[in-house]
């Protein structure tokens, strides 16, 4: 009699946890798609001759290549310390975070083509303090390089590729309105 009744609180428990489940991914679901489409709505707004076919990618990130590297400060004789770095090949920025789990950002840099003076290359830094990781790159600004560490080298081949295809994307209206309003930090 008690496994009977055992099996049949079972069969309800799980019954109550599916229908638990399905309600707590219709939710998840709805608000997704709220998100999406209150995206989407600012969108219009922001680029009002923007077509759906362009808009729509820049509803959801999916960033180019995301990971740890090494960076040092502006005159490249501080010491490198690690960072989370985004690729954001919508907006053309690289936006680096203290670690992977960092909601804002400490700092990010345009990237716009090479006609306009933006460049990547490998690159090991001579003076350069502290850094532990070996496999170096260089990205160039109008502004500024800036100079960062990758600990393998299939990281750093992966980055220079990636950075190289952002390079070589021409520029939207968009992107040079976000260029005006973007200040390198």
């Amino acid at each position: 009699i008690f496994t009977v009744i055992h099996s049949i609180l079972r069969e309800q428990w799980i019954r109550k946890l599916k229908v638990f489940v399905f309600a707590l991914l219709q939710e998840i679901v709805t608000w997704y798609n709220a998100i999406r489409a209150a995206r989407y709505a600012y969108l219009k707004t922001a680029y009002p001759t923007g077509s759906d076919e362009e808009l729509l990618p820049m509803i959801t990130r999916n960033y180019l290549k995301e990971g740890y590297m090494e960076k040092t400060g502006p005159t490249q004789t501080e010491s490198f310390k690690r960072r989370w770095f985004i690729l954001d090949s919508q907006n053309r920025k690289l936006l680096y975070f203290k670690g992977c789990l960092d909601a804002e950002e400490l700092g990010a840099i345009f990237i716009g083509t090479e006609c306009k003076g933006y460049s990547v290359k490998e690159c090991v830094p001579l003076n350069a303090r502290g850094n532990k990781w070996k496999c170096g790159l260089m990205v160039e600004t109008p502004e500024r390089q800036f100079v960062f560490m990758c600990e393998q080298e299939r990281d750093q081949r992966e980055w220079l590729e990636a950075l190289r295809k952002v390079l070589s994307r021409p520029m939207s209206p968009q992107d040079y309105t976000s260029k005006q309003d973007f200040s390198v930090l």
